[in-house]
């Protein structure tokens, strides 16, 4: 009984900080908002981007002209694999979504979550931003979230608004809970002798 409590336990902590995370927009003051980061998804070898990419470039771009003029857009992503990469076709969408070029900043490095919140520090350094917002789908945000803390970044999550339920969300549900828990690991040591 105990092994089994611990094992539901386990799975349903991540999905309780999923459904948390899914009721979380982004705040009505975004006056102090210096950059809001967008996170990758697939790009189909012929530079086409996937629903879930759209959804969020859509939902970043959106959050990006309410906030002020000195705000950037950062679209983190991996090479893709196909005729664009991740960020590109990022840039892209943003673009047919009103976002200025000149605030568009790619990181064509976030090959995984925790590469665009160590990237995302690095940049917020050069640049000095002290407010960070990201974007990505609700399922994805509590993993998003322990990696920027674990990069030192106190980030505002904002859920991705969906034009249309996703055809795999189940998978990508359940793909989170052992992937949040490995995250979480990895963060452990550094959290435990810091």
């Amino acid at each position: 009984p105990f092994v089994s409590a611990l094992i539901i336990g386990a799975a349903a902590w991540p999905l309780l900080l999923m459904l948390e995370a899914g009721r979380s927009g982004p705040s009505e003051d975004r006056s102090n908002w210096d950059a809001i980061v967008v996170l990758g998804a697939r790009v189909y070898q012929d530079g086409r981007p996937s629903l879930v990419l759209t959804d969020r470039v859509r939902t970043g771009s959106q959050s990006l002209l309410a906030a002020p003029k000195q705000a950037q857009l950062l679209l983190s992503g991996g090479s893709g694999g196909g005729l664009l990469s991740e960020p590109q076709a990022m840039q892209n969408l943003a673009l047919t979504f009103g976002v200025e070029r000149d605030r568009l900043i790619l990181d064509p490095a976030g090959h995984n979550t925790w590469a665009t919140a160590q990237n995302t520090r690095r940049l917020a350094q050069e640049f000095d931003w002290q407010h960070i917002a990201a974007v990505s789908h609700a399922y994805h945000l509590p993993r998003l979230r322990q990696a920027c803390a674990d990069a030192g970044l106190d980030v505002e999550c904002i859920a991705a608004v969906e034009a249309r339920r996703l055809d795999r969300r189940s998978y990508f549900v359940l793909r989170e809970v052992p992937a949040w828990w490995v995250y979480w690991l990895r963060g452990l040591a550094p959290r435990m002798t810091g």
